[in-house]
Order: structure tokens, then sequence, then C-alpha cells
């Protein structure tokens, strides 16, 4: 047991920590998920990345929407603050989930993503969704 305790405490410690932060875009009762290829935990991802150094959420969160869907966003609220690791791409990430609304939904993407959709709250719940995501719902 403690071999394992300190198999895990030296994969956690030799990972790069990073912050990110999601944006839950909501637009006549509906919001906007993603797909991504590769894409862990899930079916769906939200709009949002990782941050610069030294730059804050809000910059961060209005910076990846206008990179991956080009829409424009008001943040309403942080929903939730989650925690994860990936040891296969080398990175534990600190992120944050935003509530957001958006005046239009006429989304662009990036080549990042493959498909969007516009959801409502219980065809998300619905979905194979990460954790971080079915709490940032349900915080609604």
């Amino acid at each position: 047991m403690k071999a394992n305790l300190i198999k895990v405490w030296v994969i956690y410690m030799n990972l790069k920590h990073q912050r990110a932060v999601k944006a839950l875009i909501k637009h006549n009762d509906k919001f906007l998920v993603l797909r991504k290829e590769g894409f862990i935990g899930g079916d769906f991802d939200l709009p949002g990345g990782r941050k610069k150094k030294d730059e804050d959420d809000e910059s961060a969160l209005k910076r990846e929407v206008a990179e991956e869907v080009k829409l424009a966003i008001n943040i309403i609220k942080l929903l939730n603050i989650w925690e994860m690791d990936l040891p296969t791409k080398g990175f534990h990430l600190s992120g944050k989930t935003y509530l957001c609304s958006s005046d239009s939904d006429e989304t662009k993407l990036s080549d990042e993503h493959y498909e969007y959709r516009w959801l409502s709250k219980q065809e998300i719940l619905s979905e194979n969704i990460p954790f971080w995501l079915r709490q940032a719902i349900q915080n609604i």
C-alpha cells in the first residue's frame, strides 16, 4: 500500500501544473457543447482552455471562446472549481467553469473541435460528460 502511495505521489509531483477556464454558454435556454478528437472524460467539452501566464480568468475565458467558437460572451458567475490529473499528457489541471451568456448562437468552430450542439440542461445531463461539466450543470 505504501509503495502505491509513493508511486502516485511521484507521478503527481512530476506533472506540470496548468490552470484552465471553461465557459458554459447559455443562449435561449440552451447550452453550447463541443466535440473534440481525443477529448478525455466524456463525449462533450466546453469552450475554454489553458490560461496564459499572468492572465486573469475573464481575459482567458473571452480569448478562448473567441478563438474556439467565435462568440462574444458575458460572464455571469463561477459554477465550480475542479482538479484533474492527466498523466498521459503530463499535466495536472486546475480548472474553473463559468456560466456565461451570448446574444448569438451563430457558432463558427475552430479546427480544434469538429462538432457543436446547443442542448438543454436535461439533454446535457443525459449524455456521457466529464465530472466537472456534470457538477457545473447541477450548480445552475
